[in-house]
């Protein structure tokens, strides 16, 4: 067998790493989907803020029920803008409060909005504006 046959049988496309999947799968990694709690959830990051709905979502006077984070906010602390270890990330989550502690309940939960970061100064400045 020559050598350029099995080049062109075995010489496969490099592929190019595709910024939203590196994304996708940091989150898949670091938010654990399977814990009981919140502070379980978001164990891998440092600070989880509650925060308030309508000063984060932005929702669309033609499609009122499709809501969607508004743009300066994820301007200023989200992925593609932060780095994928310092970004922050907004996500809804329904709990009850049992024990001094929010335990993720999706039957009888209430839905909270939540953003997790590892970065101080924008923990602290999202703790003074959305909260």
């Amino acid at each position: 067998m020559s050598s350029s046959w099995l080049k062109r049988v075995f010489c496969f496309k490099k592929v190019k790493s595709d910024p939203v999947a590196a994304y996708r799968s940091w989150v898949t990694s670091t938010i654990i989907s399977s814990a009981m709690t919140v502070d379980q959830r978001y164990a891998n990051f440092k600070h989880i803020i509650e925060v308030r709905p309508e000063l984060i979502l932005h929702y669309p006077d033609c499609f009122p029920f499709s809501e969607r984070v508004d743009d300066t906010f994820t301007q200023k602390y989200c992925w593609p803008n932060k780095p994928l270890g310092d970004c922050a990330i907004v996500e809804w989550v329904r709990c009850t409060e049992f024990r001094g502690q929010l335990e993720i309940d999706d039957c009888f939960g209430h839905d909270r909005l939540f953003v997790a970061t590892n970065n101080d100064r924008d923990a602290l400045m999202i703790s003074m504006r959305y909260t």
